[in-house]
C-alpha cells in the first residue's frame, strides 16, 4: 500500500479500506503492507472493499468463510500494530496450515 501526499493539498491517493491508520498518519511500517494485504483477502473472500480503518472480518460479511480465515484476515488487519501480524512469513505461515 502506498500512500501519495501533495504538501499543498494532502491528497490521498489510494482506496481508505486497504490504508492502515498508521499510513494515514505518515507513520508506514512494513505492516502497512500486511494490512492492504489483509483487506485484499477480505474482498477476495467477501466481494466487498472492507470498512476503512477498521479490523476486518469476512465471517461477518460471508457465513461461508471458515473460523479460522477470519481470524488469519483479522490478524492481519488489525488496527493495532501490537495486534497484527509483525511479517509477513508469519501471516503465510498461517495461510499455509490452512490447506
Amino acid at each position: 500500500a502506498q500512500q501519495i501526499e501533495s504538501t499543498s493539498t494532502r491528497t490521498v491517493v489510494g482506496k481508505h479500506a486497504y490504508i492502515p491508520p498508521e499510513q494515514f498518519r505518515g507513520k508506514a511500517t512494513p505492516q502497512s503492507d500486511i494490512y492492504a494485504l489483509g483487506g485484499t483477502l477480505f474482498f477476495l473472500l467477501t466481494g466487498s472493499d472492507p470498512v476503512p480503518i477498521c479490523t476486518s472480518h469476512p465471517l461477518m460479511a460471508h457465513a461461508s468463510v471458515s473460523q479460522e480465515l477470519d481470524r488469519l484476515v483479522s490478524g492481519a488487519t488489525n488496527v493495532d500494530l501490537q495486534l497484527r501480524y509483525a511479517t509477513a512469513t508469519q501471516l503465510r505461515t498461517d495461510l499455509e496450515a490452512l490447506s
